[in-house]
Formats: C-alpha cells, sequence, structure tokens
C-alpha cells in the first residue's frame, strides 16, 4: 500500500463522502465557501492532514479541500515556500483559517 492509499483509508473524508471536498458544477459562490468551510472543518480533525496537503502541493491539485487547503490556499502556499533548506513550508504553517 503506498502512503495516498495510506492517507485515503485513513482520512476523515472517508466518513464524511468525498462531494464536500469537490466543487459543484454550478455551484453559488456562498454554497462554494458555506462547503468549503465544512470540509475544512473535517480536515481539521484528520490525522493524516499534513500528508495530505503536501501530496495535494506537490503534485499539483488543481480541484477541491486537501488537507485544509482550498486551491486558492495551495496556490498562495506554492507562492511563499521557496527556501534554501528545500523543506516546504507546508510542513510549517497552517492554512488560512487554521
Amino acid at each position: 500500500m503506498n502512503h495516498h492509499e495510506k492517507s485515503r483509508d485513513t482520512a476523515a473524508h472517508h466518513l464524511t463522502g468525498l462531494d464536500l471536498f469537490f466543487p459543484m458544477e454550478v455551484e453559488s459562490a456562498a454554497d462554494r465557501r458555506q462547503r468549503e468551510t465544512l470540509a475544512k472543518s473535517v480536515c481539521g480533525t484528520c490525522p493524516v492532514r499534513m500528508e495530505c496537503r503536501l501530496h495535494a502541493i506537490t503534485v499539483g491539485e488543481r480541484y477541491g479541500i486537501w488537507g485544509g487547503t482550498s486551491e486558492a490556499d495551495r496556490e498562495r502556499l506554492r507562492l511563499r515556500t521557496t527556501h534554501v533548506d528545500g523543506y516546504p513550508d507546508e510542513l510549517r504553517m497552517k492554512a488560512p483559517g487554521e
């Protein structure tokens, strides 16, 4: 079992359903904010939140809530994570709202 499969099997989203974590084709801005807020709160209880976040940033996940971060959150994190030591800030910092 690889890291991603292990994370998926222990992740909190297993209990809530994936629809909460990904945008619907037609969704108002208010509904999107509400869904993302709820998804991020679920991520806050997940034991593999940081691994999930790192995976999403590393592979460039373009959609959904991953490790408590939205698409916009991950883009901001990517723009702020250039370090000489080579270690990503995602392991050190909290996502907006955490």
